[in-house]
């Protein structure tokens, strides 16, 4: 984190581009507007389907160190919208923040993947003095409080020291405003992007409402972070814990008409059981899981549950907590078509009992379409 110095302003402040002009929109899909707690905002970029890079400073509240965990306050990520009045790109919340111990910068763990926007690669050589690249951010400009497009500068790096560098604008005046930490330098290879750094601190020359004249930036090399940078993406496999073809639990499943469902039979507060039924048919079954991968009946019956009968195709059975326990240990049963609803709820030896029967649904719902769900 850099010190203050000389009216310089660091990234904690969350700066903006002065002396850029507006991106098109769809261009540069990779930058990212990050929104901390609706009393922030700072820039960052996305570096894989799952995460965005962004300064750390940008998620400190009240001046306390950044931790790793959860954001201390509800944070979002824009992502492929560069005009924000748009509703083009992903909106997603941040779900982990993990913070770089040396350096001012700080991933950001997306709550879904984002597979329609190409992340931007994190370059594989340092940036050198006099190099072009390019600085993009969301911030303050020398003319909006609060812009609602993307702007983008081509600037130029003055001096690379240690893990960071300075830029200035080539052509003109170019500052980093309030609203911009964290916002990518890249340079551009045959019109493909490359991440060099991410800004983290500026005079804010040019900047609405700012009277400082000096203008360039610093930033925060990451070229050298490429290893701390890359995160395993999530797993989409899957293991198989029981393969039948008969079956589960001794229940043959073979009606269209069967359902299955999770079912907390035991209130142990965990819905490990299946409750398998067939409307129309009055078989109900309730099943567990047991040592050696495989699943044994501890309920059955081919007359209903707990006097209700099962014996419209229509009837359904739908876990349910209705004493406020936090436990899915009773069953609301219930006719699309007919009004009929049922509470049942465990007599404390394997059975049922109708807590609750009504003929006229359900809190003023008449349940009288066949198209009618409870859930």
């Amino acid at each position: 984190m850099l010190g203050l110095t000389g009216g310089l302003i660091s990234a904690g402040s969350a700066q903006a581009v002065s002396g850029g002009s507006a991106a098109p929109n769809g261009s540069w899909g990779f930058v990212a507007k990050v929104d901390v707690g609706g009393a922030r905002a700072c820039t960052g970029a996305l570096v894989s389907s799952r995460w965005v890079i962004t300064a750390r400073s940008c998620l400190s509240v009240g001046g306390q160190p950044v931790t790793a965990g959860s954001p201390a306050l509800p944070t979002t990520v824009t992502v492929g919208r560069s005009d924000l009045s748009s509703t083009g790109g992903r909106v997603l919340p941040v779900l982990e923040v993990v913070p770089h111990p040396d350096r001012d910068v700080a991933l950001l763990r997306l709550g879904l993947q984002i597979l329609d926007v190409a992340p931007v690669p994190v370059s594989d050589s340092a940036p050198d003095a006099g190099e072009a690249v390019r600085f993009a951010g969301y911030g303050r400009t020398a003319t909006e409080w609060v812009p609602n497009k993307l702007h983008t500068a081509e600037v130029e790096l003055d001096a690379v020291v240690g893990d960071s560098f300075t830029w200035s604008g080539r052509d003109s005046n170019v500052s980093a405003c309030k609203g911009d930490a964290g916002g990518p330098v890249f340079r551009e290879t045959a019109g493909q992007p490359q991440l060099v750094g991410l800004n983290v601190a500026s005079w804010q020359g040019g900047c609405l409402g700012e009277t400082s004249t000096r203008y360039g930036a610093t930033a925060a090399r990451v070229d050298d972070l490429k290893q701390w940078i890359t995160r395993p993406g999530p797993s989409i496999d899957f293991v198989d814990y029981h393969t039948s073809a008969n079956g589960i639990g001794g229940y043959d499943l073979t009606s269209p008409a069967d359902q299955v469902v999770p079912f907390d039979y035991s209130g142990s507060g965990k819905p490990d059981h299946l409750l398998m039924y067939r409307p129309g048919s009055g078989i109900v079954f309730i099943a567990k899981h047991v040592s050696g991968g495989g699943f044994e009946p501890v309920f059955r019956s081919f007359s209903g549950i707990g006097s209700f009968s099962l014996g419209s195709v229509e009837d359904r059975l739908v876990p349910f907590d209705y004493d406020g326990s936090g436990k899915l240990d009773d069953l609301l049963a219930y006719r699309p078509g007919s009004g009929v609803v049922w509470v049942l709820q465990s007599t404390g030896d394997g059975d049922f009992w109708p807590q609750i029967r009504s003929s006229s649904g359900i809190g003023s719902f008449s349940l009288g379409s066949v198209e009618d769900r409870l859930v």
